[in-house]
């Protein structure tokens, strides 16, 4: 093969491999925090830094799943306004402690979301659905390892398909916000 071909190829295959490198959906590198905008398929674990009070570590958000329910699986009383004219989506993600930070009371799931495809509203709910959605609770989380299971139940237009977001997390007033803060471009998983 000439040389000038070579060089060319070369320079074809190194361009290729920067762009798969830079792109958001392929920088979620093991034992780093995710980007914000990081997209990931459904079922891969995101590394977030996260606070809670006095302590600073590492948490592991995995979507395992993301179900579209039923008007009917909310009973004959439909609840607030805000349910009217929706249909519930079942949002189910695992959290992991991934460092040594002794977290006690986590609400990391309060961060999961979903966004619709029509930008329309959402409503958010933390209430059992029976068979469908039971919200999880952390405990003994104080671990390296430790993790929880839970589910929230989000009220979406019935015309819009969804993929599920973490937008950040939340922090005092005047308290600097780190580089991973993802609250106008959240993690995503589709």
């Amino acid at each position: 093969m000439p040389l000038n071909s070579l060089r060319r190829l070369s320079v074809l295959a190194l361009g290729a491999c920067m762009l798969v490198a830079c792109s958001p959906e392929q920088d979620n590198t093991p034992g780093r925090p995710a980007p914000p905008g990081t997209v990931l398929p459904i079922g891969t674990k995101a590394l977030v830094d996260y606070t809670n009070e006095d302590q600073h570590g590492t948490i592991g958000i995995t979507v395992t799943s993301i179900v579209r329910g039923d008007r009917a699986d909310l009973g004959p009383d439909p609840g607030a306004e805000s349910r009217t004219g929706r249909v519930p989506y079942y949002l189910h993600a695992v959290i992991s402690n991934e460092s040594d930070a002794a977290f006690e009371d986590m609400d990391a799931e309060t961060f999961l979301g979903v966004q619709p495809s029509d930008n329309s509203e959402t409503a958010h709910y933390s209430g059992v659905v029976e068979g469908k959605c039971i919200p999880g609770r952390a405990t003994g989380f104080a671990v390296r390892g430790a993790e929880y299971e839970i589910c929230r139940m989000i009220m979406v237009s019935p015309t819009a398909t969804v993929t599920a977001t973490y937008s950040g997390v939340q922090f005092d007033i005047g308290e600097p916000q780190p580089a991973q803060h993802y609250g106008n471009n959240p993690i995503r998983w589709q």
